[in-house]
C-alpha cells in the first residue's frame, strides 16, 4: 500500500504536467523504479547512518526537486550541523530559498554563515546571487570580489561575476551608478 501511495505521489510531484500525472495513471515504469529505488537507496542509508553528510545532502535534493522543500530544509540544515565546516548545505539551502522568492531569509541565513565561516568562497558567491537577484549589484561585484580574493580560480565566482557584468552591460572594472 505505502508503495503504491509513494508511486502516486512521485508521479504527481515529478511529472505535474503530464497528463498521466493527474489522470491516475503512472508514468514509465522503469523511470518510476528508479525513482522509487532512489528513495529507497537514501531512507535504507540514513536509518543506518543518520549523520551522513552525503545522504542528508541527497536526500535534501530529493525533498527539493519534489517540491517538499519543508523536508529539503530540514536535510540541508541538518547535512550543515553533520560537517559545520562545510558551506554547501547552507549554499543550497539559499539557493532554494531564492527560487521560493524568499530573499530576505537567504541573506540572514548566509550572513550568519559568513560570519562563522568567512573563508568559504561558496557562501560568498551565494550571498552575491541572492543580492543580484534583487538587484543590489554593487554588493554582489563586492561579495565576488571576496569570494575571487579567497579562490582566484573560483570557477562558480567567475562566472557569476561574468554574468553581472554582461547583465550591467559595462566592462570589468567600471563601477555601476
Amino acid at each position: 500500500m505505502i508503495r503504491v501511495l509513494t508511486t502516486a505521489v512521485i508521479a504527481m510531484t515529478a511529472y505535474p504536467h503530464q497528463p498521466a500525472a493527474n489522470s491516475g495513471t503512472a508514468p514509465d515504469p522503469d523511470e518510476m523504479n528508479a525513482l522509487l529505488s532512489e528513495i529507497d537507496d537514501i531512507e535504507r542509508g540514513l536509518l543506518a547512518k543518520p549523520d551522513d553528510y552525503d545522504l542528508l545532502m541527497r536526500a535534501a535534493h530529493w525533498g527539493e526537486r519534489m517540491g517538499r522543500y519543508d523536508e529539503a530544509t530540514r536535510f540541508y540544515l541538518h547535512a550543515a550541523a553533520a560537517a559545520p565546516g562545510r558551506g554547501e548545505p547552507i549554499a543550497a539551502l539559499s539557493d532554494m530559498l531564492r527560487g521560493q522568492s524568499m530573499h530576505e531569509d537567504a541573506i540572514g541565513m548566509l550572513q550568519t554563515a559568513i560570519e562563522r565561516m568567512p573563508e568559504r568562497a561558496e557562501l560568498w558567491c551565494a550571498i552575491a546571487r541572492v543580492m543580484s537577484d534583487i538587484g543590489e549589484i554593487d554588493k554582489a561585484e563586492t561579495f565576488l570580489g571576496e569570494a575571487l580574493r579567497l579562490e582566484p580560480n573560483n570557477v562558480t565566482a567567475r562566472l557569476q561575476r561574468g554574468a553581472l557584468r554582461r547583465r550591467g552591460d559595462r566592462p570589468a572594472g567600471q563601477p555601476t551608478g
